[in-house]
């Protein structure tokens, strides 16, 4: 073989052995960025009934860490393993206050907001 083929040859066996060790990019993996959205299902309730939220969550890993605060100086945490997670929430005093979800998985964060007036 002439030292040109023998030097194609083996620059294209180094070529494919990098693509071969080169791992697919999957869905749910590190590479997708973490994202959220507030369900505020109880936007205006009175004063001692049970606001709820859901928290959608999008991108990451599938595997989240969620911190929420009521907005009261009241905060929650959940892990979850899953496209949502629910929290629950009695306010004390009347008032406008804003739910802050802060939302981490797969190296990459994100914050949502949302809204509730207690009369």
């Amino acid at each position: 073989m002439p030292v040109r083929i023998k030097t194609l040859a083996l620059l294209a066996f180094v070529l494919i052995g990098q693509l071969a060790s080169t791992s697919p990019v999957r869905a749910g993996t590190s590479s997708e960025i973490t994202d959220c959205s507030i369900e505020n299902q109880t936007p205006s309730i009175s004063l001692g009934a049970e606001a709820r939220y859901v928290v959608h969550l999008f991108g990451g890993n599938g595997s989240y860490s969620i911190s929420f605060a009521y907005g009261d100086g009241w905060t929650d945490s959940a892990s979850v393993t899953g496209p949502q997670a629910t929290f629950a929430h009695w306010f004390q005093t009347t008032g406008t206050f804003t739910q802050t979800a802060y939302v981490r998985s797969a190296g990459s964060s994100a914050t949502c907001t949302a809204q509730t007036v207690v009369w």
